[in-house]
């Protein structure tokens, strides 16, 4: 069996450590940080402007809904969407571009329609896959990854609009 990170601590330091109390606190940590992030710049008014011109919004995400679910209301956005794709709505997640064609058709729009914003290169594939035009938005954790597979790349959404973005489309 291979030995985790918590297991070679526990090695290095001559055993003794309670494993359980260690990976328990270490999650509640992780849990704290993420409960503590905000939108990330520029998202929320660029939701509000779509959905102020009547644009229908959807989200395709590999996580399952109880995580995409629970964040989007407790941050705030879920009123914005129309629809939610998770991994549990499909049999594949990314980088296969089933939740990207299953949240178009629930939108009722071509493909050739809609706007990916993705920060990880599975995410990127699974969109391009899906014949999506892909703007990368990179987080602190995937700003190093190669993301070149996107049309575009913006560091954040502060100040893009939906005219920026139709003028992307050739629209």
């Amino acid at each position: 069996m291979k030995e985790g990170p918590l297991e070679v601590l526990d090695r290095l330091v001559g055993g003794g450590l309670d494993l359980e109390e260690i990976d328990t606190v270490r999650k509640k940590r992780l849990m704290n940080m993420i409960y503590a992030e905000p939108p990330r710049r520029g998202i929320t008014p660029l939701l509000k402007e779509a959905k102020s011109l009547g644009i229908r919004l959807g989200v395709a995400s590999s996580s399952k809904h109880w995580w995409v679910d629970g964040h989007l209301q407790r941050l705030g956005l879920h009123q914005y969407f129309n629809h939610i794709v998770c991994s549990d709505d499909v049999l594949r997640a990314k980088p296969y571009p089933d939740l990207y064609l299953r949240a178009a058709s629930l939108l009722k729009v071509g493909t050739d329609e809609v706007i990916a914003f993705e920060d990880s290169p599975n995410g990127i594939e699974a969109a391009v896959a899906a014949g999506i035009f892909v703007i990368a938005v990179p987080n602190a954790q995937t700003a190093s990854l190669d993301l070149s597979k996107a049309n575009e790349r913006f560091e954040s959404l502060d100040g893009i609009g939906v005219d920026r973005l139709a003028e992307l489309l050739h629209y």
